[in-house]
């Protein structure tokens, strides 16, 4: 869908709620408020800890930081029912690396109630497809929070020393990890298992029959299998990368995890998983899975992009009359054509250098 009338980021949006509705996701609109107490119980879920707050009829609200919490928090869904949503929503917070509190344009979508290995094939689609809007090149990764759960299960640590492990994980620091392994006494056989987990990467289905050949337990290997079952379905429709270095809390996450991101952006702007610890603390007996997609993270990119033209003409103080010569003659057939001394950085565009035409 071309519409140049619009804003990049507003194109980005109408074009993937008519993404979401193709495949029979339904719109879900929600109060810009919700009180404090729910982002606090759960702070350590959102993407930046930091919330809006203010008092309004001796209750202290928010202004959301994240749509997902909400959305559970209201949905009411009857047994054995499931619902396929999406969202275009703002959101409150500061920018992954800032400080001050911005207003983030955030777009998703949601599958809550029953939960199987097509619904998640569909969502690994919608993902792919997701990013593919937004820019040609960017990359999907995956993980499982079974299978990581399930490695280090067999360190034998405590819930805290868990976290602390995760952390060495994230950071992918093999021999951070290692030290800490020696002074906790953890199993030989785990450790080594948790540093090949570690260093996992690479196409996801071969990763994956990698992993099951050092995984030290059956829950590991059911993990992994489960996985497969999802990425069997998409076969080879789309490329993705395995990475468990983008491992979320195991305190909300039981299965898989999703990020995205595109080339130019510091910061992951798509992420997403399986979620039906949070929907139960929040006395949901459902499962659920879903991303978001941040276009307040894009924003920069997004602006670059669009601001920039299709073809600069570099001109010195001889051929400026000829270059302005030609910039008029292809204003005529080109979208757009700058006149320039130098090459901007970061252009793409096609660069015709004046001394080198012939009018």
């Amino acid at each position: 869908m071309e519409l140049n009338f619009l804003k990049k980021e507003e194109e980005i949006a109408v074009n993937l709620k008519s993404l979401y509705k193709s495949f029979g996701f339904s719109p879900y609109k929600m109060a810009s408020f919700e009180e404090y107490s729910l982002y606090t119980t759960y702070i350590d879920f959102l993407t930046s800890g930091n919330v809006a707050t203010f008092s309004a009829n001796g209750k202290l609200l928010a202004l959301r930081p994240d749509v997902t919490l909400s959305i559970l928090k209201n949905i009411k869904l009857s047994e054995g029912k499931t619902k396929k949503l999406f969202y275009d929503e703002k959101v409150y917070r500061t920018a992954l690396g800032g400080k001050d509190f911005k207003e983030i344009s955030q777009i998703g979508v949601e599958v809550l109630g029953e939960v199987d290995e097509v619904s998640q094939a569909e969502l690994l689609i919608l993902a792919y497809k997701t990013l593919q809007t937004v820019g040609k090149d960017f990359t999907l990764e995956i993980a499982h929070m079974g299978i990581i759960s399930s490695f280090i299960d067999e360190l034998m640590l405590n819930s805290v020393q868990k976290n602390e492990v995760i952390a060495f994980l994230r950071a992918k620091n093999v021999h951070g990890f290692m030290e800490y392994a020696t002074a906790n006494n953890c199993p030989k056989l785990a450790t080594e298992a948790f540093i090949k987990l570690i260093n996992a990467e690479g196409e996801a289905v071969s990763v994956l029959n990698e992993v099951i050949t050092f995984a030290q337990n059956e829950g590991a290997i059911k993990a992994c299998n489960d996985l497969l079952k999802i990425l069997s379905l998409i076969k080879n429709q789309i490329k993705i990368t395995l990475d468990f270095s983008i491992a979320n809390t195991s305190a909300y996450y039981n299965g898989i995890i999703i990020k995205g991101y595109v080339l130019g952006v510091p910061n992951f702007v798509l992420t997403g998983g399986r979620y039906d610890i949070l929907a139960q603390n929040l006395g949901k007996s459902i499962c659920a899975v879903g991303f978001a997609l941040y276009l307040g993270e894009l924003s920069a990119y997004i602006n670059e992009k669009q601001n920039q033209v299709d073809t600069i003409i570099i001109y010195s103080k001889d051929t400026a009359e000829k270059a302005f010569e030609l910039a008029n003659q292809m204003r005529k057939t080109e979208k757009s054509v700058q006149l320039a001394k130098q090459v901007p950085a970061n252009f793409t565009g096609k660069v015709i250098y004046a001394e080198e035409v012939e009018l």
